[in-house]
């Protein structure tokens, strides 16, 4: 299954592709068997093997161990909820790699450390 999602100038901005699309009330989405969501203008990419797809709530979720990858973060969790433009979510049970903020790296030098 490929569903695309195009922007105003109706150019792809995010596709979902998945093995099988189980369709509910008109309103919610389940995607099964090696689920890829790729959000073209951030440069995100989810994978999982199972993920919702809520239209009324404008929300992805899912309970099984999930991928996502951004410019400057690769995570895995167990546990996803996220807006549908993949720009702000929540990952449970999490591990992965998260860049430190420069200045958490240079304030956790000891202090005597520059006056060697």
């Amino acid at each position: 299954m490929l569903l695309q999602r195009y922007d105003d100038r109706l150019n792809v901005d995010l596709y979902i592709t998945a093995d099988t699309a189980y369709w509910y009330n008109q309103s919610l989405w389940e995607l099964r068997g090696r689920v890829r969501v790729r959000n073209l203008a951030d440069r995100v990419t989810y994978t999982s093997e199972q993920l919702y797809w809520d239209n009324e709530k404008h929300e992805f979720y899912s309970h099984v161990p999930m991928h996502i990858v951004t410019p400057d973060r690769d995570l895995r969790g167990d546990r996803f909820r996220s807006d549908e433009q993949l720009t702000r979510y929540e990952v449970k049970r999490t591990r992965g790699y998260i860049p430190m903020p420069s200045a958490f790296s240079s304030s956790s030098a000891p202090a005597d450390a520059a006056s060697r």
